[in-house]
């Protein structure tokens, strides 16, 4: 008995986790993120706006948690797989106060401060998830979620 809990145990903890934002999971295509967002994701006006050549912001949409209202990217790599969100605060002011409600949940970030842009960095294994919070001076506020990727992992460093 003690065996068959102790595998099952392991197999328990062994498996992948399940690193996602909200209802989308790492890796879905377009087709699917609109399908899981119950239709409030649609096809982003201006792609190249938010994208870049590896992530390109193919799908738009909006959000509100917590008090915060957000535009968000979905962003896609070079096979159409969901591999970034980014939500923009509609309300840069509240930047810090999000950053504050960020920390409750997940820790102390690692920061970088300029005179130009704060950044704060979230590592999320448990979840699978990497958060990062910039702030661009009083005008814009913008939350990144992209898969954790181990060192030493395919597709990591």
């Amino acid at each position: 008995m003690r065996f068959f809990a102790l595998a099952a145990a392991i197999a328990v903890c062994s498996q992948p986790v399940a690193a996602h934002w909200q209802y989308t999971r790492w890796g879905m295509t377009p087709d699917q993120v609109i399908s899981a967002s119950k239709n409030t994701a649609h096809i982003a006006s201006d792609p190249a706006m938010h994208g870049t050549a590896e992530a390109r912001n193919l799908l738009d949409g909006k959000y509100r948690s917590q008090g915060f209202d957000f535009d968000i990217n979905f962003l896609f790599d070079t096979s159409n797989k969901l591999s970034h969100v980014s939500l923009q605060l509609v309300t840069p002011a509240d930047c810090p106060v999000l950053q504050g409600k960020l920390s409750n949940i997940y820790g102390s970030p690692k920061t970088s401060v300029t005179p130009i842009i704060n950044l704060a960095k979230w590592w999320d294994k448990p979840h699978g998830n990497v958060l990062v919070l910039m702030q661009i001076g009083d005008d814009s506020c913008k939350l990144q979620y992209m898969k954790y990727e181990e060192a030493g992992a395919e597709g990591g460093l």
